[in-house]
């Protein structure tokens, strides 16, 4: 599904300026849960960190992944996402998406 028209033209006009500024940074360790009625592994659990962080190898500190085939690793050590897309998904659902 792509984003209307006006958000593509919003999402030009703010990548002409060059400028970007991060939010929010968030980590998570792994948890064990349960997932219809099978026990499951997941780091999808993300919390905002305060000042600086490392990015060291393949995680930021404080931050893991259970599948490191799909998720995290050399490649993949950060994940930005912009707020451009976090207003138009807002739109979407019909609230407001919380940074963080």
């Amino acid at each position: 599904m792509s984003p209307p028209p006006d958000v593509e033209r919003e999402e030009e006009e703010l990548m002409a300026t060059g400028a970007a500024r991060v939010l929010s940074v968030n980590v998570g360790a792994v948890r064990e849960f349960e997932y219809n009625g099978r026990p499951a592994k997941s780091g999808i659990w993300k919390s905002p960190v305060a000042g600086r962080i490392a990015a060291r190898g393949i995680n930021l500190d404080g931050d893991d992944q259970a599948d490191r085939k799909a998720h995290g690793g050399p490649d993949k050590v950060l994940y930005a996402y912009a707020v451009e897309n976090a207003r138009w998904w807002e739109q979407e659902i019909g609230r407001t998406a919380r940074i963080g």
